[in-house]
């Protein structure tokens, strides 16, 4: 009994082994001096201390960038499909202004017995609205101009391309994503765009409602 209580006493009162680095810990007081627990392991020197959260400041300045669409449909003449590209300058501030300029040449298909083209340049104004770190809400619109060419017109009666076109744009809904430091990348659900044709039809327009995906770079 006595051997008991001695040996007992013994494991009681024995110091706590000091683990060196690298060894499992549950405390820092289970490690040996100079040494902490971090994470259940037992390193050298002081705790180490978290390096703060960087202040992710809005991108800003000149940028260029393009995008690529399709519309379905596109109306001109018929309930056709149409694809779009646009290659893109501007500049957006601090306070998420963006001003640009915007040149997209736009096949329309399905119109007729051939494929038509729309040619067009136009000056967008927009805001980007903060949603979260990183994503905006993004609403535009824009007037400009263009040529809408083809190698004939869908209706007998009209005269045949090219004409000269005035369009109007409106993002109705956009997303962009910051995905790097000088990079957004956006997609645009849909981009509504009227081009009015004056010299086709007394009353003729082509109507896009372009789905699309944009990158930009800024300088």
């Amino acid at each position: 009994m006595k051997r008991t209580a001695f040996a007992l006493a013994l494991f009681v009162l024995a110091p706590t082994p000091a683990w060196a680095a690298g060894e499992a810990c549950g405390s820092t007081k289970e490690c040996a001096d100079g040494f902490h627990c971090v994470q259940n392991v037992c390193v050298d020197g002081g705790v180490p201390t978290p390096e703060p959260k960087r202040d992710v400041q809005p991108i800003h300045g000149a940028f260029i960038g393009g995008s690529l669409g399709f519309s379905l449909p596109a109306i001109w003449s018929n309930f056709g499909e149409a694809l779009t590209a646009s290659l893109r300058f501007g500049a957006l501030t601090r306070g998420g202004l963006q001003i640009a300029l915007d040149a997209s040449p736009t096949l329309l298909v399905n119109q007729g017995s051939f494929p038509a083209g729309l040619f067009d340049a136009v000056i967008t104004i927009g805001g980007f609205v903060p949603l979260s770190e990183g994503v905006s809400w993004i609403f535009r619109g824009g007037i400009g101009g263009g040529v809408l060419a083809g190698r004939e017109s869908p209706r007998s009666y009209a005269n045949a391309p090219p004409f000269g076109s005035v369009e109007l744009r409106a993002d109705v809904f956009g997303v962009a994503v910051r995905t790097g430091d000088r990079t957004v990348f956006e997609l645009t659900v849909p981009s509504v765009r009227i081009a009015f044709v004056p010299s086709y039809d007394s009353h003729d327009a082509v109507y896009l409602f372009v789905v699309g995906v944009a990158y930009d770079r800024f300088l």
